[in-house]
This record gives structure tokens, sequence and C-alpha cells, in this order.
């Protein structure tokens, strides 16, 4: 058995789950982050829709995508399900959802 690592010596960013790479995917979870606080922020002011935020800082298109293949995934699963045909073409819509 090896000694525990020292809390100094451990990497925060592994931790916190913060990529380990650093770069483009640091940076891309930032702007991940500043557009969901965005979003969040909305829901407070009234007679402003979270869609339209979400249409303006560019995600609007990943949220409908990813309920289109959502609904897609379930129908296949009561429907596949019902017919026997097994639960794999679900699986597939649903793992493609972001």
């Amino acid at each position: 058995m090896s000694a525990p690592t020292p809390a100094s010596t451990v990497d925060a960013t592994a931790i916190a789950g913060w990529p380990s790479g650093g770069g483009r995917a640091t940076v891309r979870m930032i702007a991940d982050v500043a557009r969901a606080a965005m979003i969040g922020a909305v829901e407070v002011v009234p007679g402003v829709s979270d869609g339209t935020i979400a249409l303006i800082v560019g995600v609007y298109r990943h949220r409908i995508d990813g309920a289109g293949r959502l609904a897609s995934g379930a129908a296949l699963f009561v429907a596949d399900g019902v017919r026997g045909r097994g639960r794999a073409r679900a699986s597939t819509h649903f793992r493609s959802v972001r």
C-alpha cells in the first residue's frame, strides 16, 4: 500500500472537476458557466424569457436539438418496447442528448 498523498500536493483542478489540460477546455467551461449565469439571472426579470437569452448567447439550438433527441428516444423506448425490439435505438438517442 502506498502512503496517502498530502493535501498540499493534490491537484485542486482534479478535485473541483475542472479540465486538467487547461487551455480551450477551461475557456469553454468558463464561457458555459457565464452563459448559464445569464440565463439564470433572467429568471428573476419580469417579461424576459430565458429562451430569448438562450437565443442571444447561442445555446438555443443545442436546447432544441437535445429536446428533439430526448422526445425521439422516449418514443422509440415505448414503441420498440411494445414491439419487442429492445431498447438499443432509444439508448442511442438518449446518449446523444447534450
